[in-house]
C-alpha cells in the first residue's frame, strides 16, 4: 500500500508553524508503517502570502505535481488531502491522469469549510471523495451538511513530547499568570478581544505572549497595566516549559476548528480559559479542565478570569490532572494509529 499526503500547508521561514501539525503527522505515520507500506508527502510551503504571491505559488504547486509523480515512479493507492480547497484538485489530477482507482481521503481544517463551500468549483470534486475527516465534532457536522459520504472526526494530534510532569507543579511555582500562544491576528484569533480583556483586569498580572502577527502593536497598550514578556515564535519543544510555568493558557479565538495549543497546554497540566469555538468545545469541559468565557461582554470575561486567578490549590490541582487525562487521546501516536487503521480498511 502506497500513500500520498498532499497539503497546501507546510512550515517556512515566514510561517514557521503553518501546517507543522501535518508534517508531524506525516513523520509519525512514516515511523509506524511496515515494509509493505510506504508514504510520501507533496506540499506547498507557506511563502508569498499576499494575493499575487498566493496565485504564483498555487500555479507552481500544480505545475510541479506531475513531475513529482514521475520522479517517484509509484502507484499510490490512497491520496490523503489536508485542507480541501483548492488542494483537492491535486488529488483529482492524480486520479484522472495516473490512477483512476485511487482512494481519496480529505481532512478538513475549518476555513476550507466556512468560506468557499457554495461555489461550483468547491462542490464539484466532492463526489470523488471516499472519506472525509473533520478535526472536531462540530466541524464534522458542518461537513455532513454538504458532503453526503462518510465523515469521521480525527484531530491533527499533539506531539508525543508533550508529557505531563509526574509531580504536580503548584500555583506558587508558576511564573506566569496567563500564557498566549499563537498568531497576533484580530479576525479569527481574536487577539483584539484578549487585549480588551487585559485592559479591564484590575489585578496586575504576569503575562507571556508567544507568537507574531499584524496586531503585535496592541501589546504595547497593556504594558502599563501588567508585566509583559513577549517571545517570538518558538519550536514546540521550547514552548513546553512555558506551559509548565503558567497558571492558565488563554485562547480568545473567534473561530478555531481544533486548537492544538489547547490540547498541548492541558497535556502539560495547565488548564485553559477560552472562548467557545468548535475546537474549545471539543476539548474543554467547563469547570472540569478549564473555563469558558463569552466572545463579547468584557465585564463578564474580566469577572470570570479574575475569579479563576484566585482559585484554591486543591481545585486547581484537580482541574490540572483532569486536563492531563482528557488530552491523552490527542497524542499524535494515538491519532496516527487511527489513520493507519483507516488506510488499511479503505484499501482492502
Amino acid at each position: 500500500m502506497n500513500i500520498l499526503i498532499v497539503s497546501n500547508m507546510y512550515p517556512s521561514v515566514e510561517k514557521k508553524y503553518s501546517g507543522l501539525f501535518v508534517l508531524n503527522q506525516f513523520n509519525e505515520l512514516k515511523s509506524q508503517l511496515n515494509g509493505n507500506e510506504d508514504i510520501d508527502f507533496f506540499y506547498m510551503k507557506r511563502t508569498m502570502t499576499n494575493f499575487l504571491g498566493s496565485v504564483i505559488k498555487y500555479m507552481l504547486f500544480f505545475v510541479k505535481f506531475p513531475f513529482f509523480i514521475l520522479e517517484k515512479r509509484k502507484k499510490y493507492d490512497i491520496v490523503h488531502v489536508h485542507y480541501y480547497y483548492p488542494t483537492i484538485y491535486i488529488a483529482l489530477l492524480y486520479k484522472f491522469i495516473f490512477n483512476s482507482e485511487v482512494k481519496i481521503i480529505v481532512t478538513f481544517h475549518g476555513a476550507d469549510v466556512d468560506f468557499t463551500k457554495k461555489t461550483i468549483f468547491y462542490k464539484l470534486p466532492l463526489k470523488y471523495i471516499d472519506l472525509a475527516i473533520g478535526v472536531s465534532d462540530n466541524l464534522s457536522k458542518k461537513i455532513s451538511s454538504f458532503y453526503k459520504g462518510e465523515v469521521l472526526t480525527i484531530s491533527a494530534g499533539i506531539m508525543n513530547d508533550f508529557k505531563p510532569e509526574k509531580r504536580f507543579k503548584s500555583l506558587a511555582n508558576r511564573e506566569y499568570d496567563l500564557l498566549y500562544v499563537g498568531s497576533f491576528y484580530k479576525a479569527d484569533k481574536g487577539f483584539d478581544i484578549l487585549i480588551k480583556i487585559l485592559k479591564n483586569i484590575e489585578l496586575q498580572l504576569n503575562i507571556c505572549f508567544i507568537g507574531s502577527g499584524d496586531q503585535e502593536y496592541l501589546i504595547n497598550q497593556i504594558k502599563s497595566f501588567h508585566k509583559i514578556t513577549k517571545i517570538n515564535d518558538l519550536c514546540q519543544s521550547e514552548i513546553i516549559k512555558y506551559y509548565y510555568n503558567t497558571r492558565y493558557l488563554i485562547n480568545t479565538s473567534r473561530m478555531e476548528s481544533f486548537g492544538l495549543v489547547i490540547a498541548e497546554s492541558m497535556s502539560c497540566g495547565t488548564p485553559v480559559i477560552a472562548t467557545k469555538t468548535d475546537g474549545s468545545l471539543q476539548q474543554i469541559k467547563n469547570r472540569v479542565n478549564g473555563f469558558f468565557i463569552p466572545t463579547e461582554n468584557t465585564l463578564e470575561q474580566t469577572k470570570i478570569i479574575q475569579e479563576k486567578l484566585k482559585i484554591s490549590e486543591v481545585n486547581y490541582k484537580e482541574m490540572s490532572l483532569n486536563g492531563i487525562k482528557d488530552a491523552a487521546k490527542y497524542k499524535l501516536s494515538n491519532i496516527t494509529n487511527q489513520l493507519v487503521s483507516i488506510y488499511k480498511t479503505i484499501n482492502s
